[in-house]
């Protein structure tokens, strides 16, 4: 994003949000030794936000990822080795997460600031 444009998108973001309860309840190893814990079901309400935020890019004349919208929490980067141990874990592994709204961030080498709560 055109750095720019920041005060534009602060305001933009402001989408409506409803609370939502996520349980991540998988984990999952992806390309590049990414262990990621996941969702089995992800709730209406943050697909509603997912759609609104996109759309909101949309119109801003930004790209959009077309792949499926899957809510994780990284585990682990270049896991190696590591991740065969994570995977398999015989406790169930469960993360509830509660929301009461959403925040604009700024991601670089996996580490996130954040720009506005909303």
């Amino acid at each position: 994003m055109p750095r720019g444009r920041l005060p534009e998108f602060i305001g933009a973001f402001a989408v409506a949000s409803r609370p939502v309860q996520l349980t991540f309840d998988r984990i999952e190893l992806w390309g590049r030794g990414l262990v990621a814990l996941t969702a089995s079901h992800t709730p209406a309400a943050l697909l509603d936000l997912h759609a609104a935020l996109s759309e909101t890019l949309v119109r801003s004349g930004l790209p959009v990822d077309s792949r499926p919208y899957l809510p994780h929490i990284t585990l682990a980067r270049n896991a190696g080795s590591s991740a065969s141990f994570l995977m398999r874990a015989h406790e169930p592994l469960e993360v509830k997460w509660r929301t009461s709204g959403h925040v604009f961030v700024k991601s670089a080498g996996g580490r996130y600031n954040v720009i506005s709560r909303y």
